[in-house]
């Protein structure tokens, strides 16, 4: 029977180191675990800093250039204002001018017609 204890003794010893290995390899894994648990954490918090920055920087840039975007608005307005303008008054001058030219023509059937008496 001293055979067998001592069979019994070394089973035991050896199920005992491979469980002791065993609880180190799973507390290994565990620590792998929690870490890359940690990095996909950080890597989503990044993620999320990222955006807000470039939505807080693209408010601030909003901000700092709305007095330059209305003050071109403002002039483009103005440019087209005064493009109508310069549109109608070149409509009032060519209206001017067929007034012009229908009132010369009648001054010139006018003196005609003392041209013609005289000869």
């Amino acid at each position: 029977m001293d055979e067998q204890q001592e069979l019994h003794e070394n089973s035991m010893t050896h199920i005992q180191e491979l469980l002791e290995e065993n609880l180190a390899l799973v507390k290994e894994n565990n620590h792998l675990l929690r870490k890359m648990q940690r990095a996909k954490t950080m890597e989503s918090l990044r993620g999320v800093l990222r955006i807000g920055a470039m939505v807080a920087v693209a408010i601030v840039a909003y901000m700092f250039l709305k007095p330059y975007i209305l003050g071109a608005k403002k002039i483009y307005t103005q440019v087209g204002d005064q493009i109508e303008t310069i549109s109608n008054t070149a409509k009032d001058l060519n209206e001017a001018k067929g007034k012009l030219e229908n009132t010369q023509e009648k001054v010139n059937d006018f003196f005609k017609g003392f041209n013609t008496g005289v000869n």
